[in-house]
């Protein structure tokens, strides 16, 4: 299994770059974000996305999926409820609508496919 959803950060004090992001958005799609160099809160970074020509703003955050081995995280963006016209909201975390667009976000290789990332991997890439 690998992850397709990354954020880089520089060293030695964790600041974050400010480009060359992967972020899963509301809509399933990965897309490149850019991030404020430090983070707001504990949970959330400022960062803003393009959506067919638009900046979309927002944060970043990670979700922590049940589904996925060692409880991988997932980088995801949220946008600021005044873009809802450009990206649908977000699915509750118990809703299946959640997993599959967090299953977007993975690529599954061959050794997992006997295992209950295969299963997923039939049920969400080939309906």
């Amino acid at each position: 299994m690998k992850n397709k959803t990354f954020v880089k950060q520089t060293q030695p004090w964790g600041l974050f770059q400010r480009t060359g992001h992967r972020v899963m958005c509301s809509d399933g799609k990965i897309r490149a974000c850019k991030m404020s160099s430090t983070a707001d809160t504990f949970f959330s970074i400022p960062a803003s996305i393009e959506v067919n020509g638009k900046t979309v703003t927002g944060y970043v955050t990670t979700e922590t999926v049940h589904f996925l081995p060692n409880e991988e995280r997932i980088y995801c963006f949220r946008h600021h409820i005044r873009h809802s016209d450009k990206m649908p909201f977000w699915p509750e975390c118990y809703e299946p609508e959640f997993e599959k667009i967090m299953f977007n976000a993975i690529t599954v290789e061959e050794s997992d496919m006997n295992g209950p990332l295969g299963h997923l991997h039939w049920k969400y890439k080939n309906n």
